[in-house]
């Protein structure tokens, strides 16, 4: 593309899995031909780009799934984004480090509110334990977001007293059984569409 600045990368390390090739092969148009790891790892995409990004971090806007066979609606995805591409004001979290588990972004749920009603959120949730446990991670990758059952159900009786209509349960996906190791959440992608997410991976934090 004509004004387009190209470099070149010395080295790069690609996994290849042939299973993975086949199933891709056997797939539609309008689904997956491929996966990118934007994990915080040295082999994850962004770090193996380095010094050819002009800043530490990377940005996406998820459009909704109703637009999923729309061949002429597209997901943006900005690499070396930086907080002065936006005009409008972001709201930051922190990044939390976690070392037992250190390719993944976790981040700290500190409140919930629902209708002027608030909700407590529990400490697992907020941090996670000297073993590594706890916390929630960001996830572009998963679907849904995943909660502790306890808060989920708290959550749904919350909706219940607000919403005048009928549960649905045989749309419902489970939640994650708090068994105390791991992530205790997982902020699924469905809930983050139509939010510009940045990780500033130079200032460790998260905008929306």
């Amino acid at each position: 593309m004509p004004g387009l600045r190209r470099k070149k990368l010395k080295s790069f390390a690609l996994e290849v899995d042939t299973a993975d090739l086949l199933r891709i092969a056997r797939a539609t148009f309008n689904k997956a031909v491929g996966i990118v790891g934007f994990g915080k790892g040295a082999l994850w995409f962004p770090s193996q780009l380095g010094s050819l990004l002009s800043y530490k971090g990377f940005s996406y806007c998820l459009i909704s799934y109703r637009f999923e066979h729309s061949s002429n609606v597209s997901s943006p995805l900005i690499l070396g984004a930086s907080e002065s591409i936006y005009s409008g004001s972001m709201q930051y979290t922190p990044m939390l480090d976690n070392p037992m588990y250190p390719n993944y972004y976790y981040i700290g749920l500190q409140g919930n509110s629902i209708d002027n009603t608030y909700l407590e959120v529990p400490l697992s949730l907020q941090g996670f334990h000297s073993e590594g446990n706890g916390g929630m991670i960001i996830d572009s990758g998963t679907t849904y977001t995943h909660l502790p059952e306890t808060f989920y159900e708290k959550i749904l009786t919350t909706l219940q007293e607000i919403i005048p209509y009928s549960r649905s349960h045989e749309y419902e996906k489970p939640s994650i059984e708090d068994v105390g190791i791991g992530p205790a959440a997982i902020f699924g992608n469905f809930q983050q569409q139509n939010f510009q997410v940045f990780y500033d991976l130079e200032k460790m934090r998260i905008g929306f």
